[in-house]
């Protein structure tokens, strides 16, 4: 399906705030965690009135049936944005998500400017290029955002996202992911690179995110295309009037 969300979309739209976790993240210095609890209640604040419960509520059953259908454990989810869309605003979305599906979920930053990660200020542990590279595991890797289930795996080498060689690929990441997590959305621009591509071939359905009056339709018919060689269909695409 394709469907437009936008916040003149409907009249009520839904506000209410996520819930963070009280207790302290053990895995991070005190001063971190609580920088990420107050980054997360920012970025929600500012992107809260635009996020049309419509949206949150098709995300929640599609992620919600689909996994159970599959018959497997857990379920990756990619999500390709435009470049002038904010990751924020899907950050958002996600988070009112994660309330309702009620079970653990894990947010990858595979977006090439690593935008998520500097907006969380993470900038201290592996991230998801030593993961796919074999050298730190997913383990060590996942930072948590809160004491409900909510983590993340960041991205800080930029500069060897775009020259990573051939034989990388994210299928036993993926794996590895389903088995531990109920659910994974992992956010990418809508590009071509080595990376991106293999994540649109092994996640389990993707979505494309675009802003209207800026993505080219060029670059949604490259994103179908590449995907139609792959044998994937979109899930959805979101139009966000900004």
């Amino acid at each position: 399906f394709v469907h437009r969300f936008d916040s003149g979309h409907e009249k009520e739209i839904g506000t209410a705030s996520p819930h963070f976790g009280e207790s302290e993240l053990d895995a991070l210095p005190q001063n971190d965690k609580s920088s990420i609890e107050h980054r997360l209640a920012g970025i929600w604040e500012e992107y809260a009135g635009r996020i049309p419960s419509a949206l949150v509520e098709t995300w929640v059953m599609t992620a919600t049936w689909k996994a159970a259908a599959a018959g497997q454990a857990g379920w990756v989810s990619g999500h390709f944005f435009d470049s002038g869309l904010p990751l924020e605003y899907g950050l958002a979305v996600t988070l009112d998500v994660f309330e309702k599906i009620e079970q653990p979920l894990l947010i990858i930053d595979a977006e090439r400017s690593g935008q998520l990660t500097q907006a969380l200020g993470i900038s201290s542990v592996p991230d998801l290029v030593d993961v796919v590279l074999g050298q730190a595991p997913l383990e060590t890797s996942v930072v948590p955002l809160n004491d409900n289930g909510l983590c993340f795996l960041p991205n800080r080498q930029l500069h060897r996202t775009q020259g990573l060689p051939n034989w990388v690929d994210v299928h036993s990441l993926f794996q590895s992911v389903r088995e531990t997590f109920g659910l994974a959305v992992v956010f990418c621009s809508m590009t071509t690179d080595l990376l991106t591509s293999r994540i649109l071939r092994n996640c389990d359905d993707f979505w494309v995110w675009c802003r209207e009056g800026h993505t080219p339709v060029r670059h949604v018919k490259e994103m179908m295309k590449n995907a139609g060689r792959l044998q994937r269909q979109a899930a959805g695409a979101v139009l966000v009037t900004m």
